[in-house]
């Protein structure tokens, strides 16, 4: 497995608790609302190219929540899901795993952390913050 495995526009399959994170991170009722009616899973596109990662999330009726340019290990503003920007830092861990931090997600300290990785052609994303953790599974399209 390799970072390259990440390439590619990948559909959300299952979601675990995504939507009580929804509710955590304070996404409005609305977006909540279509999650909840399973009519907005997520779609995502990544591109690799060296150090430099293009990813782009929507919904599969074609609405782009965000879209953001990185260079593994480097701090940058990120767009999210509740329309927010905040400082991100995405790693390279090896393999195919990616581990991201928002340090600072609620402006008084608390972080969220975030992995992904490649597991028998799925990507498998893990999600925690305060005490909610999240799981999505996706499949390459």
């Amino acid at each position: 497995m390799s970072i390259a495995d990440h390439n590619g526009t990948w559909k959300q399959l299952s979601a675990e608790n995504f939507v009580a994170l929804l509710d955590v991170i304070g996404v409005s009722d609305e977006v909540r609302g279509r999650f909840k009616a399973n009519d907005a899973a997520l779609v995502t596109s990544v591109a690799v190219e060296g150090d430099t990662v293009t990813w782009s999330t929507g919904t599969q009726t074609g609405v782009t929540i965000s879209k953001n340019t990185y260079s593994w290990g480097q701090e940058f503003e990120e767009a999210s899901l509740d329309g927010k920007r905040r400082m991100t830092v995405h790693t390279y861990q090896g393999g195919s795993k990616i581990l991201t931090v928002i340090p600072n997600f609620d402006g008084q300290g608390t972080p969220m952390n975030m992995t992904r990785e490649v597991v028998d052609g799925k990507k498998i994303v893990i999600i925690s913050y305060k005490g909610i953790t999240a799981n999505l599974t996706y499949e390459k399209v």
